[in-house]
């Protein structure tokens, strides 16, 4: 199963971020889950069954030099720029959808 972060910014935003096997490099991203969360528990369950989006979905895939990009904004003081990971590869879907009834 890929691995993967759930995050949601300081303006409710949330995107899905997609790795590779180890967590060094990022696959895919998708963000704008805000206004559709139900589509983000389908993309979850997915990924968790099994399914590849960079192979399998349209676009978002994550270029070299968005990589660059995406590991200077991870890597940063995430707590005071305003964003967190909120859920990973490692929550059930049914936790996913008790959080989202929370924030």
């Amino acid at each position: 199963m890929k691995k993967f972060d759930v995050i949601k910014d300081n303006g409710g935003g949330l995107a899905l971020v997609v790795y590779n096997d180890d967590r060094t490099f990022v696959d895919y991203i998708h963000t704008s889950y805000e206004f559709d969360k139900g589509q983000l528990i389908k993309d979850v369950q997915l990924i968790q069954y099994g399914a590849d989006p960079c192979a399998e979905w349209d676009g978002n895939e994550v270029m070299n030099g968005e990589q660059r990009c995406f590991d200077y904004w991870y890597n940063s003081d995430h707590e005071n720029i305003g964003w967190r990971v909120i859920a990973n590869e490692e929550i059930s879907v049914y936790d996913l959808i008790d959080l989202f009834d929370r924030i």
